[in-house]
């Protein structure tokens, strides 16, 4: 299956660049960036683990 293709749009990415990696100089700051715009707007999941496996290792928090 082929992926589709992303659309640019130069809004989204704007707000990437002003709003979430503003001042960032490393992933590691980059990713609080992205942490605390998700956190903002209230942005969560659930999730559930289908298959264990033996070579992933989980810890609860």
């Amino acid at each position: 299956m082929k992926a589709k293709a992303i659309e640019f749009n130069q809004e989204i990415e704007n707000r990437i660049e002003m709003q979430i990696i503003v001042d960032t100089y490393d992933e590691s700051e980059a990713a609080m960036g992205w942490y605390c715009y998700l956190q903002d707007y209230g942005f969560s999941f659930c999730s559930q683990m289908h298959q264990v496996s033996q070579r992933l290792t989980i810890i609860a928090g």
